[in-house]
């Protein structure tokens, strides 16, 4: 029998368990879960600034103008292509929701659970 090329555990459930179980238990996921809310905290403000109406929306005016203020080059039509990208729902604007699921600020899972109502 030849042995596996890396250590095997037995004290603990396959990394498949792990991805399923409610709490956290490995480190990795831990680590991700705090990049993401790093992250998170920078996309917020940015989605705060851009939302000048204050509807908790993002219009395709309000993203080009914050694009603008930060120095983004690119055509408008480049950034219409991004709006549309975040707008999964279709509804011509973006929630904070969307926009963080689009910047990988928030898990797929949340961002379909929320989508649901």
């Amino acid at each position: 029998m030849v042995a596996p090329p890396y250590p095997v555990r037995i004290d603990r459930p396959p990394a498949h368990a792990l991805r399923s179980t409610p709490h956290f238990t490995s480190r990795s996921i831990v680590t991700e879960v705090v990049r993401m809310a790093e992250g998170r905290d920078m996309y917020m403000e940015f989605f705060r600034q851009a939302d000048t109406d204050g509807n908790e929306f993002l219009d395709i005016d309000e993203l080009v103008a914050m694009m603008r203020r930060k120095g983004y080059k690119g055509s408008d039509a480049e950034i219409k292509d991004m709006f549309r990208r975040m707008d999964t729902s279709g509804d011509n604007r973006v929630s904070l929701d969307e926009y963080l699921y689009a910047m990988g600020a928030l898990p797929p899972q949340a961002h379909n659970w929320l989508q649901s109502y």
